[in-house]
C-alpha cells in the first residue's frame, strides 16, 4: 500500500469492515441460536427417554446417543477451602495457569522486571475505534 491513500481513508475502511462483521454476525449468531435451542429441545427428549427406559444409551443406524455426565467447580467458601488445601497439601486442586493482570501489576511496581521463572509474549496490532 502506498501512502497516497490517506490514513482517513484506510480508518474509514476498517470501521465499514467492523460495523459489517458485526452485522453478519449478529445474523449468524441468530440463525444458529434457533438450531442449537430445537437441537436442545431433542436432545432433552432423548435424555427423557433414557432415563426413562434406564438406559445409558441408544443404538441407531444414525448413531449412537449416551447419556454424559459434566461437572463443573466453583469456590463457595474460599477460606474454608484453602484451609482444607493447606492441611491437606493438596495442589492438585488447582491448575498451572499465570494470571496476566497480576503480572503486569507487578512489572509496574517492579521496574518492568518479570517474577522469577516466568516468561511473556507480547503480540502488537492495531485497534481502531470509531468516532
Amino acid at each position: 500500500m502506498t501512502d497516497a491513500i490517506g490514513d482517513d481513508r484506510l480508518v474509514r475502511a476498517i470501521v465499514k469492515m467492523r460495523e459489517r462483521i458485526a452485522v453478519m454476525t449478529k445474523e449468524y449468531e441468530e440463525a444458529v441460536k434457533v438450531i442449537k435451542d430445537q437441537r436442545h429441545a431433542v436432545e432433552v427428549e432423548l435424555l427423557r427417554r433414557l432415563n426413562e427406559r434406564g438406559a445409558t444409551q441408544t443404538k441407531t443406524e444414525f448413531g449412537t446417543a449416551f447419556i454424559d455426565e459434566d461437572m463443573k467447580a466453583q469456590i463457595a467458601d474460599e477460606a474454608v477451602f484453602m484451609d482444607f488445601v493447606r492441611e491437606t497439601g493438596d495442589l492438585d486442586f488447582f491448575q498451572k495457569r499465570v494470571a496476566v493482570k497480576h503480572i503486569k501489576e507487578y512489572m509496574k511496581e517492579n521496574g518492568d522486571r518479570l517474577p522469577p521463572g516466568l516468561s511473556i509474549f507480547k503480540e502488537y496490532s492495531v485497534t481502531v475505534r470509531k468516532s
